[in-house]
């Protein structure tokens, strides 16, 4: 059958129609369609001379010769449409008339009127095979008509002739269904080829598309990490108003652009199926406080009194996905600055609903700010929209703030909303499910904090990375926290000081070269397999994807960050690893 295929492609179908398969499979089917159709001639000819109807026998020669033209119509106007409809035409014209010269309704040749429509349907699409049944359909009705009337068409035929006719219908039509079945069960057999080579062409530009983001993802936030270490560092020290007011803005365009490359990288990764929210336990207290702390500076110089509300029935343990959480208040908060010139921006935190399987929480970022028109209260969560699209609008983003937070909400089981009048400001409200953390964590109470008068217990760490800049970096915010740093390039320089020296715990970069930091903690936990002893491992890393820290976690690491490092967060990191002594 591959080689009986191969041959009516190459002998009716022209090389254009070969671009797309499922024309190609079209043009395939017109063609068999038309040789089985030919059967007619060796089948039908000779019963009709035998008959003595050579009017007969005349027709379905026609026929043939119409059914040759209309396979080589495919390869002269290369429009599988038109050869098949020139070839249902040819049937249907020569079905008619032999219907006509051989009795009418009870003609033989009506048997075959159900193949034209077919024809219509599968080669040239359901409109055509519409209008051929209908077609058929009234050829049927005015034949049956003309009977009731009394109208009838001369008949050479006898009665047993009929019985002949029919016997020599149905057996034609078991042998056209016979070819036909074979020829399409090749067709269909290369459309679901064609469907695993393009799903198969599918699953490897996502995997593609997934290297490409996580190389994507690192090259960016490697700078980044050092622009915004660097520049929190310098503010630090001791500055003049006016240098620190160009590093403020250096700062803020900073965060500004690493916000837009985590929208960009998350927005790619919500379309994918391999998207998940993570589980595990979360202070909604502490991410509301840090979301508003890492706002405080921007609302300062803008003028803004920035406030957190967090009700006294609000949990202090939930387990939910603090990442995302903490992306969708960053989102909002940073929108309510943006379009606040004065006033004020409150995040409010409160518990809706408490049960031993869960708890919804309400949370709400209201400003005092331009406000949103009521045309445009729905427009601003959809993708790359913004309340002015204008030209000259006052405001940066690229409208995917609003998009991915809802994207984000419904998957953490909620809705988002707002509530806004222009010139009032706006109130943004959403709703997401947290489940328990364990037996009594439902119960409300303030947090996981320290007293003013702590202070940091210096400890022994083993910083691995390799980029210089971040390795000056990181050095730095530990050695100014009392920590003792000692810098090595690769995971293999890791391991040898691993071997050398005792160590309170690594800070180890996953992506470096000779070995990675997946390699070398794989190996200093099979090292300590029977000894008793576990080194605190702190991945640190440019990839920002939940499917990375759980590579980090499943390696044997013990936590994980990713970069920019904002030092408070990472000696708080620290800290809580190796649990906080005071002093």
């Amino acid at each position: 059958m591959d080689h009986f295929r191969s041959l009516i492609l190459r002998w009716f179908v022209p090389a254009e129609l070969f671009a797309e398969a499922e024309v190609r499979r079209q043009a395939y089917r017109a063609v068999v369609f038309g040789l089985a159709m030919l059967i007619w001639v060796p089948v039908f000819a000779p019963i009709y001379l035998w008959m003595d109807s050579p009017r007969a026998a005349m027709l379905v020669g026609l026929v043939s010769i119409a059914i040759v033209l209309s396979i080589c119509s495919l390869r002269f106007s290369k429009s599988v449409a038109l050869a098949g409809n020139l070839l249902a035409g040819a049937v249907f014209a020569v079905l008619v008339g032999l219907a006509c010269v051989s009795g009418g309704i009870a003609a033989a040749s009506l048997w075959w009127l159900p193949s034209v429509p077919i024809i219509g349907l599968v080669i040239c699409g359901v409109r055509s095979g519409m209008a051929w049944a209908i077609g058929s359909c009234v050829a049927c009705v005015v034949f049956l008509t003309a009977a009731l009337f009394g109208i009838t068409l001369e008949d050479d035929i006898s009665p047993e002739h009929h019985q002949l006719l029919d016997c020599a219908g149905a057996c034609g039509i078991v042998l056209c269904a016979f070819i036909l079945t074979f020829a399409f069960r090749r067709s269909e057999a290369e459309a679901r080829e064609d469907l695993t080579i393009a799903r198969d062409a599918a699953e490897r530009a996502n995997r593609a598309k997934s290297v490409f983001l996580e190389n994507m993802s690192h090259e960016m936030r490697t700078p980044m990490n050092a622009i915004i270490g660097m520049t929190d560092l310098t503010l630090r020290s001791e500055l003049r108003g006016t240098e620190r007011g160009y590093l403020e803005v250096v700062r803020e365009s900073s965060e500004s652009l690493l916000a837009l490359i985590d929208n960009i990288l998350d927005y790619s990764k919500l379309d994918t199926s391999g998207f998940a929210l993570a589980r595990e336990p979360l202070d909604p207290r502490a991410v509301a406080v840090a979301t508003i702390e890492t706002f405080r500076s921007r609302a300062d110089r803008r003028g803004l009194e920035l406030a957190c509300h967090v009700q006294a029935d609000v949990p202090r343990l939930v387990v939910g996905d603090q990442k995302r959480l903490r992306q969708v208040l960053a989102n909002l908060v940073d929108n309510a600055i943006k379009f606040t010139d004065r006033g004020r921006v409150a995040l409010d935190v409160r518990c809706r609903k408490a049960t031993d399987d869960g708890v919804d929480l309400s949370f709400s970022v209201s400003d005092t700010g331009i406000g949103i028109a009521a045309d445009k209260q729905q427009v601003i969560f959809d993708l790359f929209e913004k309340a002015d699209m204008s030209s000259t609008r006052r405001f940066g983003g690229a409208g995917l703030g609003l998009a991915i937070s809802s994207q984000l909400v419904r998957r953490m089981g909620g809705g988002i909303e707002v509530e806004s009048e222009l010139g009032r400001g706006s109130t943004f409200r959403f709703t997401a499910s947290f489940g328990p953390a364990a037996r009594g964590s439902l119960e409300a109470g303030p947090p996981a904090s320290p007293q003013p008068g702590d202070v940091r217990v210096p400890r022994r760490i083993l910083l691995v990375e390799d980029g210089l800049v971040n390795q000056r970096l990181a050095a730095t915010v530990l050695e100014k926290a009392g920590h003792m740093v000692t810098v090595a390039s690769n995971g293999r320089e890791a391991l040898e000081a691993v071997a050398a020296r005792t160590f309170d715990l690594v800070l180890m970069d996953v992506q470096m070269p000779v070995m990675d930091g997946l390699a070398a903690t794989r190996v200093i936990r099979d090292q300590e397999q029977g000894t008793g002893r576990r080194l605190p491992i702190i991945a640190l890393t440019s990839q920002s994807f939940d499917e990375d820290r759980d590579q980090c976690l499943e390696a044997g690491m013990d936590n994980y960050i990713a970069k920019p490092i904002r030092p408070r967060i990472l000696l708080d990191l620290i800290d809580g690893t190796l649990g906080r002594s005071t002093g």
